[in-house]
């Protein structure tokens, strides 16, 4: 028995997946993003080296919904990466180091970080609502007003590993739309908070209460953000 665990581990040493060093990098660049811009932005991964295709994604800080697409990488059959449209290929990880340092110097890439900053500053309108977490009813969704400080809170949460559940949230409430948007009620019948790209599933009992009288306090676990994506 102990010769055929001995086996049986070697065997699983022997076929575990390595990790391509063109994840590392990509790893790496994502980490210094989030670390350098992080009152502006927010980096991140879709896809993999070994799925055989990347997408480098930035936000604005607490606006996920306005995400968009910095890198598009494809990998051929020998690992390398080629890059999106232009089809320009790496050779080794050095090379491709040295395009996104040169890349992160640029003048676009520093008027994109600063439209990012300027947009994490704004208050981001949120919908309150009982319906799937991606339904929409716009004759009974409530518009909400969520400050940027609040909505960092929002998104602290949700990008926490494990997420972390939030006690307090507070949102201004809106009047009704033109499309007819509902008005909040004390004790309506409300399982989320949609806000920038960000989700809030409300606890079944005590989830909201108002907060005074043009405002609402929320409490809940924040959802997996890719699921709003």
């Amino acid at each position: 028995m102990n010769d055929f665990r001995t086996k049986l581990l070697q065997a699983t040493r022997e076929t575990a997946p390595t990790r391509s060093p063109w994840d590392d990098v990509l790893a790496d660049f994502v980490a210094v993003l989030n670390e350098r811009y992080a009152d502006a932005l927010r980096a991140y991964l879709l896809g993999s080296a070994a799925s055989g295709a990347v997408d480098l994604m930035l936000a604005p800080l607490g606006w996920r919904s306005q995400r968009t697409t910095l890198l598009t990488l494809a990998f051929d059959e020998t690992g390398a990466p080629t890059l999106d449209e232009r089809r320009r290929a790496f050779t080794t990880p050095d090379a491709f180091q040295q395009y996104l340092i040169d890349l992160v110097r640029t003048p676009t890439f520093h008027q994109a970080v600063e439209s990012m900053r300027k947009l994490a500053t704004q208050p981001v309108t949120g919908v309150l609502h009982g319906n799937d977490l991606r339904a929409r009813r716009p004759s009974t969704d409530i518009l909400v007003t969520i400050s940027p400080e609040e909505q960092r809170k929002l998104v602290d949460a949700s990008e926490a590993k494990p997420r972390r559940r939030i006690d307090a949230l507070h949102a201004a409430l809106e009047g009704p739309s033109p499309a007819g948007q509902g008005t909040y009620a004390k004790g309506a019948s409300l399982r989320w908070l949609v806000a920038g790209g960000y989700g809030l599933e409300l606890d079944p009992e005590g989830g909201h209460e108002p907060d005074g009288e043009r405002a609402v306090l929320l409490r809940g676990t924040p959802v997996d953000p890719t699921l709003l994506d």
